[in-house]
């Protein structure tokens, strides 16, 4: 049976930047009729015109959109933010996060000043990819447990990351900052889904648009990943395809702990190679 979107709330983390995947799912969402929170840490003018966006694409459903502000790096952040959001949601996408990198040995100064900058940035990766997410999923089940919701938690992973892929250096802190994703899906979906009624997913993305400024080798390196004869998917799997997916595996009413990647065929494509 196909999930009711129909006057539900979802709350879509890091939803507030107009060109960014956040606030393709948000009105993903509205399309099905569910009202959203469209959450923002820095441009709320953006987070605005998000809304108003949102709303127009569930207008025939009365769709409401409202914006709503945290800094979800911080205890506080989380719980005014959930202390806000009247009703609670019965959706959450943990959406929002950094992809930075710090510099090799090579690029940096002092031996202190090496260490200093890698903490500062794999903080930085640690605080907004894992521990938000966790705060966020820690509040949210705290609220639908209490209120009785069979709410739906939905993380967002990598699909290079999933098939054993590396990132150039620099990237040790997002690397260990999305790793944990299947694990504590299957954890929470463990504690909370069989007396609760919660459901934990995630799903696993690829590239989803070529990389800003980057080269013609860059690009068509990443395109030679998918080497199949014949093959038909797209290696950029675009922002609608992504959003459809949040929706998709929502839909799917006995899936729980369960990821679905959504990699353009990279994930086939290695298993190709193996055959």
């Amino acid at each position: 049976m196909a999930y009711n979107f129909r006057g539900k709330w979802a709350l879509v983390t890091g939803a507030g930047k107009e060109e960014r995947i956040g606030a393709r799912i948000a009105e993903y969402f509205a399309r099905e009729g569910a009202n959203v929170y469209i959450h923002y840490r820095s441009d709320k003018a953006q987070a605005e015109r998000v809304r108003d966006r949102v709303e127009l694409e569930g207008k025939k459903y009365g769709v409401k959109a409202k914006v709503v502000y945290a800094d979800l790096s911080t205890l506080e952040g989380v719980h005014s933010l959930f202390e806000e959001m009247t009703p609670t949601p019965d959706i959450v996408v943990n959406n929002a996060a950094d992809f930075a990198s710090y510099k090799t040995p090579e690029e940096d100064g002092t031996f202190l000043e090496h260490l200093k900058g890698h903490k500062q940035l794999m903080d930085r990766n640690i605080d907004v990819n894992m521990k938000s997410s966790l705060l966020v999923a820690e509040a949210a089940i705290y609220k639908m447990t209490r209120e009785k919701k069979e709410g739906v938690i939905v993380f967002v992973a990598d699909a290079h990351l999933r098939r054993g892929g590396l990132y150039p250096e620099g990237h040790a802190g997002y690397t260990a900052s999305k790793s944990y994703i299947e694990e504590v899906i299957h954890h929470y979906a463990a504690q909370y889904g069989k007396y609760d009624g919660l459901r934990f997913l995630a799903i696993a993305n690829g590239p989803i648009v070529p990389p800003p400024g980057a080269s013609s080798e860059v690009i068509e390196q990443i395109r030679s990943e998918i080497n199949m004869p014949d093959y038909k998917l797209k290696p950029w799997i675009g922002q609608d395809r992504v959003a459809e997916a949040v929706i998709g595996l929502i839909n799917m009413d006995g899936a729980n702990a369960a990821v679905l990647d959504i990699d353009g065929g990279r994930g086939t494509s290695s298993r190709h190679e193996n055959v």
